[in-house]
């Protein structure tokens, strides 16, 4: 037991050997309730070498998104000191910071966004593949990439159906394109008028029983009603010709 034990210390030591150093350590720059109570209870380069590891290990995707890396330094400055002179630091969320401060610092915030969504583990992977597999099955094995994309992040990142509230949703679809209920306004104006169908209906059902007199005189069409009352005993009359009934 005491083996195993230590093999296993040993195994979490090995595998989180980074969390004091690079960016893994870096990461703790978003966490507020790490940071000091007061300034005075820090350096005045507090996080400075925090953000610098997480800029140079995320250089290419900030700059694939328009972050202006060289002014990310001088907004967290600036944004650390109107926080701890006009907050409580360790009370502020970073939907808060967005709110108040986005306008002013909008590139370090670009920064905090992309720590913030980094996973903590491999299990939001694995449940992102589950759900593709459920989504494209060999019934819609067609998608395109973008609705895939929508699909998933609906499936991944909504909220629960008992707290989602789908009006600006609503508003959102039904003012973007002409929908369903235009089409049926179209379709009531080109309706015809209910009287007229009734007279032509009328004018038919009168036309019928000239053509049904008409139908009968002609004789072609058997009336229950006619002068044939034959038992077909003619039908069973021998013919010379064709000789008697048995020959035939």
């Amino acid at each position: 037991m005491p083996k195993l034990l230590t093999a296993l210390v040993e195994t979490l030591d090995r595998r989180f050997s980074d969390i004091d150093e690079g960016v893994l350590c870096a990461t703790k720059l978003a966490d507020m309730n790490a940071w000091p109570a007061s300034l005075e209870d820090s350096t005045n380069d507090f996080g400075d070498e925090y953000l610098a590891t997480i800029v140079d290990h995320f250089r290419d995707r900030l700059v694939q998104n328009e972050v202006n890396i060289g002014i990310i330094e001088a907004e967290w400055t600036l944004l650390k000191q109107d926080l701890y002179n006009n907050h409580k630091v360790h009370s502020m969320s970073w939907k808060l910071v967005n709110e108040l401060y986005y306008n002013k610092c909008p590139n370090f915030l670009e920064v905090v966004d992309l720590i913030l969504s980094l996973p903590a583990g491999t299990c939001e992977c694995e449940r992102g593949f589950s759900l593709m597999k459920i989504t494209k099955n060999q019934y819609r094995n067609k998608l395109k990439s973008s609705s895939m994309t929508m699909l998933m992040t609906i499936q991944l990142h909504s909220a629960d159906i008992s707290e989602f509230d789908p009006t600006s949703a609503i508003h959102q679809w039904n003012q973007h394109a002409k929908r369903r209920p235009s089409f049926i306004e179209r379709s009531h104006s080109r309706t015809r008028d209910p009287e007229q169908v009734i007279d032509e209906l009328h004018d038919a059902a009168a036309v019928l029983p000239e053509h049904e007199d008409a139908h009968d005189k002609s004789g072609d069409a058997y009336s229950p009603d006619s002068d044939y009352d034959s038992d077909f005993s003619d039908l069973l009359e021998t013919d010379d010709s064709t000789g008697d009934l048995s020959d035939v």
